[in-house]
């Protein structure tokens, strides 16, 4: 099928042929050579007019996605019925922001054009941002090579696996040296209909591998190619991944000042050690607030018919809230600014942890987030958003803390969802 690539600006130089190799390599290692696909490349002045029409963002940035098949879930292909049927949609790049943030940053334009399309077909293919930090992080602040203390606890992760930091690692090796290389792939046979399983092993690579050794036997990868291992035992490395203390202390003082919620009054003793945690469902009791995750931006683009609007979103808050007698509500969401105002009139019980300057440039976009999980998971009822991997952490979370599974795995369904099925029970194994 085609692959057509347009360049609608002059401001930047520009050459088609080596973003159409590496696009096309992209395209093999996705399994979508059989479907069209166009990239558009356009200037700051036409991807401002696109963010603005379409994200309500009056600014430039550097990739735009436009899914042909919208209701796609993440890692599932289309299965088109027509012809006309095989086409994922269209990626606007905004080539001169992103040479400029190259000039400024001291990248290399073609490698990073890549790195932004391969960002831009994910979205055709249902991958989507869980919070607005992934989005788009807050300006001005130093958001790179963020050492992972500042979000899990490290002593913790070592109690599954040997774990250092980044800097550590180099410091220690002399280099950033790979001697060993897994790399996270589908099944070839696919899955199979019927009970969902966990289902992980390792086997020979479907598709030819983007890294080779050099001279010195040390693995070369490519840039634009991601890689990670298999978890052999989810529940386990779950489980180790405990949100640091600072920012698990900043949740709890929110609880306690604005929810009226304590650890002793709902329940929920958290045991530092969690090879230690082992809680019975049922036992946690939350706090008096109903917990929930509303996704909006451009999430809602792939998900329209699953996704509530704010208007049912707020009906559906009510509901929950009358029937569990509850008085507060707390709302994690990306939501931009002018939904967020539309909210607090329609629902002024509403509470969110909304951060100063200093504590976003402290915590960072990411702890942010994991100051909204950890919140949402200690309610005495919680509501996410379809197919959210921000709401499965809060599920997770709530399953260690032990509540009740029927507290936990529910989710908003779209006004005009005819089946609106609840998110499947994700159980711990001991």
């Amino acid at each position: 099928m085609s692959l057509v690539i347009r360049n609608l600006q002059k401001v930047i130089p520009f050459r088609r042929i080596p973003l159409r190799r590496r696009i096309e390599i992209l395209q093999k290692i996705l399994h979508v050579q059989q479907f069209d696909l166009g990239i558009i490349c356009v200037s700051n002045r036409n991807i401002q007019l696109l963010n603005s029409t379409y994200r309500q963002q009056n600014v430039p940035t550097d990739v735009l996605s436009f899914p042909f098949h919208e209701n796609l879930k993440a890692g599932e292909l289309p299965q088109p019925s027509l012809r006309d049927e095989y086409n994922l949609g269209d990626v606007f790049l905004g080539v001169e922001y992103i040479y400029q943030q190259c000039q400024e940053n001291g990248e290399d334009y073609y490698s990073i054009l890549t790195v932004t399309a391969a960002h831009g077909l994910c979205h055709l293919l249902g991958y989507r941002h869980n919070t607005e930090a992934e989005w788009e992080q807050s300006p001005d602040i130093h958001q790179v090579r963020i050492p992972w203390s500042e979000f899990f606890d490290l002593p913790s992760l070592n109690k599954n696996i040997p774990v250092i930091e980044y800097e550590q690692f180099l410091a220690e090796s002399g280099g950033p040296f790979i001697d060993q290389v897994y790399v996270l792939q589908s099944y070839a046979e696919g899955w199979k209909e019927g009970t969902w399983e966990e289902k992980i092993d390792e086997r020979q690579c479907i598709d030819q591998l983007m890294y080779s050794k050099d001279k010195h036997e040390y693995y070369r990868i490519s840039l634009y190619h991601s890689s990670c291992s298999f978890e052999k035992h989810f529940s386990t490395t779950r489980r180790s991944m405990v949100f640091a203390k600072h920012l698990r202390v900043v949740g709890d003082e929110f609880r306690r000042k604005y929810l009226h919620s304590t650890d002793e009054a709902d329940r929920t003793d958290y045991n530092e050690d969690w090879t230690q945690m082992k809680v019975k469902l049922g036992t946690a009791v939350g706090g008096p607030y109903l917990g929930v995750h509303l996704r909006r931006k451009d999430f809602i683009w792939g998900h329209r018919e699953d996704v509530p609007s704010l208007h049912g979103a707020v009906t559906k808050i009510r509901s929950l809230m009358e029937r569990h007698k509850l008085k507060r509500v707390f709302i994690a969401t990306d939501a931009i600014v002018e939904e967020t105002e539309e909210l607090k009139k329609l629902l002024p019980e509403m509470v969110r942890f909304e951060p100063t300057w200093e504590e976003l440039e402290l915590y960072k976009d990411g702890g942010i987030a994991i100051i909204d999980q950890w919140i949402c998971a200690h309610a005495r009822y919680f509501t996410g958003t379809s197919v959210s991997t921000f709401s499965f952490r809060i599920h997770e979370e709530r399953e260690i803390l032990g509540f009740d599974p029927q507290t936990t795995y529910n989710r908003f369904c779209g006004e005009k969802e005819r089946n609106c099925e609840q998110p499947t029970h994700w159980k711990i194994v001991y």
